[in-house]
């Protein structure tokens, strides 16, 4: 259910204050290149990641979402993409 602000957008969605251990976020093993870029973001560089079809490349954005919520970035449905 939506949870509208004062100037009628959605609001954020609360997310936690830190980053749960990767463990707990993805319970299996991560594949080196999955390390290596988690590694980069979490030292504030930006990264591509560029890898075949299957092979978990989505598994990098996913933490960079969670990192950025846990940072303080805002997040709402109504505001994503963020050029529209």
């Amino acid at each position: 259910m939506p949870n509208p602000s004062p100037d009628g957008r959605e609001a954020p969605l609360a997310m936690p204050a830190v980053v749960p251990p990767l463990e707990q976020l993805f319970p299996f093993a991560l594949d080196p290149f999955q390390l290596e870029a988690i590694d980069a973001l979490n030292i504030g560089h930006s990264v591509v990641v560029s890898a075949p079809t299957g092979s978990g490349k989505t598994l990098v954005g996913e933490y960079a979402i969670y990192r950025a919520l846990a940072h303080g970035k805002s997040w709402c449905r109504k505001c994503w993409p963020p050029y529209r």
